[in-house]
Order: structure tokens, then C-alpha cells, then sequence
């Protein structure tokens, strides 16, 4: 049997274009279940639209257990200094735990319920959903005192919670009379 170079190379070009297909295929399907990737996400309680990476691990903040306060700048934006911000992002992690068993990752203030007036400031928190509210108030003495209480009446969130007049952590306050 004797095979001519024609049909060499066509025999040459078909495996080659086997080849091809078949590596083609090898790639569409790795990178079809590739760890990384991006999903678009609704802010339940906020509405705001975002992105995150599921397989990249979950976002850190820095709170005890992971729970972060969303839209909680207009607390900054109302008088409290830094330090009594972030103890706010500490007692509601605090209240997580206490009181929701840290059943929520995102707590977040409702849109156009947030009210200030001479250091006291008072919003609708949301738990996980629009209609899973509770209201909270936050008080501010000087520059070094905090307290929080969240107002549970159908207990169906662990029911109240009263943080206490909390100072910030010391650093903050020996730090901001230093630098006057």
C-alpha cells in the first residue's frame, strides 16, 4: 500500500486539527470551573449593587466576628470622631453575637432612617432583609463615649440590647489630645 504525499498531508493536517479541538476543548472546560470569578450582588437592606468573588473567601473587617455596619457613614458625618465609630462597628458585632448568634455578616443602616441631633442618632437597622428591622440609637458623650441600644419589641431579634456608656479604646483619646 503505497501512500502518496497528498494524502501524508492531509493525514498531517486532520491530526493536526484533532489536536486543536481537542485542546480547545481542554481549556473551554477548565476555565468553565475556574475558582475565580465575579458575581453581581443586591444589597438586600440597601439596595446598592456590588460585586463579590465567592471563591476568593469571605471579606475581613475589623470586628471580632466578621459582622461589618453598612451605610454607617452618616455616623461619621454627624460628629463622632473615628475611635467612636469604629467602637460602634464593635458593639454591633458585640450585639451579633449576643443577640442574632451571628446569623447576618452585613448589618446594615436603612436608607432615609438615619436622624441626628445633638449626639444622639437614631436609625432602622437591617438584618438580612428589608422587612427584618429593628431601630437602634446612638449616644455620644464627649469625644470618648459611646453607647448603643437596639430596640427589639417582638424579641423576634434576641430582643433589646443596651451596650452601656462605653469608652473608646484608650489610644484614640490619649492620641487626640496630644496632637492639640
Amino acid at each position: 500500500m503505497n501512500i502518496s504525499r497528498k494524502h501524508w498531508v492531509l493525514i498531517i493536517i486532520l491530526l493536526f486539527i484533532l489536536v486543536i479541538v481537542s485542546f480547545t476543548i481542554y481549556i473551554f472546560h477548565k476555565n468553565k470551573h475556574a475558582p475565580f470569578y465575579i458575581q453581581r450582588v443586591v444589597n438586600q437592606c440597601t439596595g446598592v449593587v456590588g460585586t463579590i468573588t465567592p471563591n476568593q473567601g469571605p471579606e475581613k473587617y475589623n470586628t471580632p466576628n466578621g459582622v461589618f455596619l453598612s451605610g454607617s457613614q452618616p455616623i461619621l458625618d454627624n460628629g463622632a470622631t473615628q475611635a467612636q465609630y469604629e467602637k460602634v462597628q464593635e458593639i454591633i458585632a458585640q450585639y451579633s453575637t449576643a443577640k442574632l448568634s451571628n446569623k447576618y455578616q452585613n448589618i446594615a443602616i436603612v436608607p432615609g432612617t438615619f436622624k441626628a441631633n445633638l449626639g444622639v442618632m437614631t436609625a432602622k437597622l437591617c438584618l438580612g432583609q428589608k422587612s427584618n428591622t429593628v431601630d437602634m440609637t446612638i449616644k455620644l458623650s464627649g469625644l470618648i463615649y459611646v453607647e448603643v441600644v437596639i430596640n427589639d419589641p417582638s424579641g423576634k431579634n434576641g430582643g433589646d440590647y443596651d451596650s452601656g456608656q462605653l469608652t473608646v479604646d484608650s489610644q484614640f483619646y490619649s492620641n487626640s489630645y496630644e496632637s492639640e
